[in-house]
């Protein structure tokens, strides 16, 4: 199955001018996707695995080597030699022997084995679908190295904690003994499920954020609602830039129903909701605006902005019958009126 690229879309039907492949997918013969590869020079193959459960266990394999991945992409002498090799790989572990490929051969797209000590309190079998652990590896992140993320959950299987270790070249077993601060993470809730704290650390080990998150009390203390209304951090903000830092008290308001409404320290004054519960506009602290348009089935149209002093630019949406997004236009009210309707591309 492939899916082309070229479509010149008009409002008496369409025609396609010099189509190339953007993807072609290839199934198992029960039916989930089985491998993607994308573009007319095959830049990238993409291979699926899955349990007997139909939950995805991963995509290419353990590590980036072409001789060990589930496409062999870019091996010598591999059928997809000619294909690039892969940028991505990651795998999902729920329990221990969750996959076994067809025949009950070992996987070589997932050698790894993750062993149990009794101290570990995450990475642990799970048998409801939760995630236990997950292998990834990136090619442009530490050299393409294989890191093992291990998560923790509560007894509502809310996901309270994460922590990552550094696995050495070719590794077939790992643990979670002393994992370090290495892109930690922990968090809290209360009874209604709202998370209280939330720490994340950095790949050094230090503390980026210790956020606690204050909701609407009465003079008593307790609880009004649900709604959040402003985040503290304890790290200090000239720490870190581009993270969140601490907001001020109601930081966030909401209208009746519980819309938001405003965001102080996101620069938003107003947030104007449909009676069908969607954004029709936004107004900007610094002046701009967004607004939103839709149809009668409640898909987005259009949406335009105006900066302060500048033309509005608006974008037209076109989208297939069942609803998916098709095309898009974007033009400015001096194009739009000298043209009449937008040009789709």
């Amino acid at each position: 199955m492939k899916a082309t690229s070229g479509v010149h879309a008009n409002f008496d039907g369409y025609k396609i001018n010099s189509p190339k492949t953007d993807a072609e997918y290839r199934y198992y013969l029960h039916g989930p996707l089985a491998r993607l590869e994308l573009g007319d020079n095959k830049v990238q193959g993409v291979d699926y695995a899955y349990t007997l459960q139909g939950w995805l266990k991963g995509v290419n394999g353990h590590y980036l080597d072409a001789s060990s991945e589930m496409g062999g992409d870019g091996q010598p002498g591999s059928p997809m030699a000619t294909v690039a090799r892969d940028a991505y790989a990651y795998a999902l572990d729920y329990y221990a022997g969750d996959y076994l490929p067809i025949g009950g051969n070992n996987a070589g797209a997932f050698p790894l084995h993750f062993q149990v000590n009794g101290a570990d309190t995450i990475g642990r079998d799970l048998f409801n679908g939760n995630i236990s652990l997950m292998n990834v590896a990136i090619k442009g992140i530490g050299n393409g190295a294989t890191v093992g993320n291990l998560y923790g959950y509560d007894q509502l299987n809310r996901l309270v904690s994460m922590r990552q270790r550094s696995l050495s070249p070719g590794a077939t077993t790992w643990h979670a003994l002393s994992p370090g601060q290495s892109y930690a993470e922990d968090i809290a809730y209360d009874a209604n499920g709202n998370i209280l704290t939330y720490r994340r650390f950095r790949g050094n080990g230090t503390e980026m954020d210790r956020l606690s998150y204050r909701y609407n009390r009465g003079t008593d203390g307790r609880l009004l609602d649900n709604r959040l209304n402003y985040v503290e951090d304890a790290v200090n903000d000239a720490a870190y830039g581009g993270d969140i830092e601490t907001q001020v008290p109601e930081n966030y308001a909401y209208d009746r129903v519980g819309n938001l409404v405003k965001d102080f320290s996101g620069g938003i004054d107003k947030i104007s909701w449909t009676v069908y519960g969607k954004i029709g506009k936004i107004t900007k602290s610094g002046g701009g605006i967004l607004d939103y348009g839709y149809d009668a089935g409640g898909q987005r149209v259009s949406k335009a902005f105006t900066p302060p002093g500048e033309a509005t630019k608006t974008t037209w949406y076109l989208r297939e019958p069942s609803g998916r997004a098709g095309r898009s236009s974007t033009s400015t009210a001096a194009a739009a009126s000298a043209c009449g309707t937008p040009a789709w591309t």
